[in-house]
């Protein structure tokens, strides 16, 4: 979506896509399966649209110069956009958390959060 001045938001075009594939993840099994499915889901459809993505990626914590913690985030797409994606009744601040917390330690401004519930895909856009 542009914006009234016609000047688009941080990311509009990746995150209208990555939302996109999201929903289609979704209707193509429906409700009331495991997370691990829809991300098997989600990665094949990234794939297919030869979109540039690492899955499960880890990234060390490093504070004064010594490891201190690790973090994972389940898709990381094009070094730029965080991709968590959630089976439960809702999104949790922890969940909000654990992404602003990826993309500060990595200087990454974009992250999104797919919630796959009983009626569809909820969406948290996250900007740093």
């Amino acid at each position: 979506m542009l914006r009234e001045n016609n000047e688009s938001y941080h990311g509009e075009d990746i995150t209208r896509l990555l939302i996109g594939l999201a929903f289609e993840a979704f209707n193509s099994v429906g409700a009331g399966f495991a997370e691990k499915i829809y991300q098997n889901i989600y990665q094949e459809l990234l794939s297919k649209n030869n979109i540039n993505f690492e899955r499960e990626k880890y990234c060390d914590l490093i504070v004064f110069d010594k490891k201190v913690g690790k973090y994972r985030v389940d898709f990381l797409i094009d070094e730029r956009v965080v991709v968590e994606l959630k089976c439960r009744n809702e999104i949790y601040p922890k969940d909000i958390a654990q992404v602003i917390n990826y993309l500060k330690v990595n200087k990454l401004r974009l992250g999104l959060i797919f919630k796959f519930g009983k009626t569809g895909v909820e969406i948290k856009r996250l900007v740093s």
